[in-house]
């Protein structure tokens, strides 16, 4: 038991709409560490005269219109340019995650080199077994052993070696 969570590192896989609301109704903070995609051609700000939209390529700066219930719209260069709440949120997401601190950033719960690590062993993704227990029981063991590591490392602890 580590007590109450309050803040959680986590992918930006996991950035989407219920968990959003889970982070909000918890009173958690949750901390996206590299969100999917490219960021978007247009800046975001929430201001008193409505949503000030400003472009990327060149800097003009216009206000919004609501067109449809969390729906807007701005016209540029004859053309236009739809975007919804879900598009300000991922923007302001993408913003908070551009001033996080170095230390949280490095909180990184780095899934892709735990499955790295879990399959660097097998021979074109087969292990030696026989049967699901034992291929269960092998990526247990190993799971364990690598979280066992590092524990260790975290402690700082020096390695034990057997006389």
């Amino acid at each position: 038991m580590v007590g109450p969570v309050n803040e959680v590192s986590m992918d930006g896989a996991y950035n989407d709409a219920d968990n959003t609301d889970y982070a909000k109704k918890e009173d958690k903070q949750f901390h996206y560490t590299g969100l999917q995609g490219a960021p978007g051609r247009f800046l975001y700000e929430r201001t008193p005269q409505g949503v000030e939209v400003t472009d990327r390529h060149t800097g003009e700066v216009l206000i919004a219109s609501p067109y449809k219930v969390g729906k807007y719209k701005i016209i540029l260069d004859d053309k236009t340019h739809y975007f919804t709440e879900q598009d300000i949120d991922n923007y302001l997401k993408r913003k908070h995650l551009d001033h996080l601190p170095q230390h949280i950033k490095n909180r990184r719960n780095n899934v892709e080199a735990s499955i790295f690590q879990l399959s660097y062993h097998t021979r074109n993704g087969k292990t030696r077994y026989r049967g699901q227990l034992p291929h269960q029981l092998w990526a247990i063991c190993r799971g364990l052993w690598m979280n066992l590591i590092r524990i260790k490392n975290y402690l700082d602890l020096p390695v034990q070696v057997p006389a």
